[in-house]
C-alpha cells in the first residue's frame, strides 16, 4: 500500500487533484446507509477501544448524518467516513466475530475502494492548505491501519491457532 506522500509524488501533485465533487466516481462506492451503519458499529465497537482517535459521543451524530446523506456533507466529514469504514473493513474477521457483517463486496474491493477514496480527498489542495480537525483525524485513522495492514501482510497472522 503506497504511503500518503508516494501518492501525492506519483499519483495525486498536489494542486492537481480534484476536490470533493457531488456527483463524482467517489460517492459512488460510499456504502449504503445499512452496510455504513453496520461498519460505524465494528468500529466503535473493535477500533475505536484500541485506536483512540474520536470522541465518540461526540463525533456520532456527525457520522450519521453523513451516513445518511454524504452528497451534502463536508469533504473532510466524508474522509473522516471513509476512513471509519477502511479501517472496519480491516479490523473485521472471518470467523470468531460476535456479530457477522454481510459485506456488499469482497474484503479486499472494498479496501480499496475506501483506500481510492481517501487518497483523492486527502491530497486536495484545499485540505493541504488548510486542514482540518476532522480531515487530520481521517489521515491519522487510515495512516495507522495501512500501516497495520501492510505489518499484517509481512508478517502473517499473529494469532495463535
Amino acid at each position: 500500500m503506497p504511503i500518503l506522500s508516494e501518492l501525492v509524488g506519483n499519483n495525486h501533485p498536489i494542486g492537481a487533484a480534484a476536490p470533493l465533487d457531488r456527483d463524482s466516481d467517489l460517492l459512488d462506492v460510499y456504502p449504503d446507509a445499512q452496510l455504513a451503519l453496520r461498519l460505524w458499529n465494528v468500529y466503535v465497537r473493535s477500533v475505536d477501544p484500541v485506536l483512540k482517535i474520536l470522541h465518540i459521543p461526540t463525533i456520532q451524530s456527525a457520522v450519521v448524518a453523513t451516513i445518511l446523506d454524504a452528497r451534502s456533507a463536508q469533504p473532510s466529514m466524508v474522509a473522516l467516513t471513509f476512513a471509519i469504514y477502511y479501517a472496519a473493513v480491516t479490523a473485521l474477521c472471518h470467523h470468531d466475530c460476535d456479530e457477522p457483517v454481510d459485506l456488499s463486496w469482497e474484503k479486499p474491493v472494498l479496501l480499496k475502494n475506501y483506500q481510492t477514496a481517501l487518497d483523492r480527498l486527502l491530497v486536495t489542495p484545499d485540505f493541504m492548505k488548510r486542514p482540518d480537525v476532522t480531515g487530520l483525524q481521517a489521515l491519522a485513522i487510515y495512516v495507522t491501519c495501512s500501516r497495520a495492514m501492510n505489518l499484517a501482510g509481512q508478517y502473517g497472522s499473529l494469532t495463535v491457532s
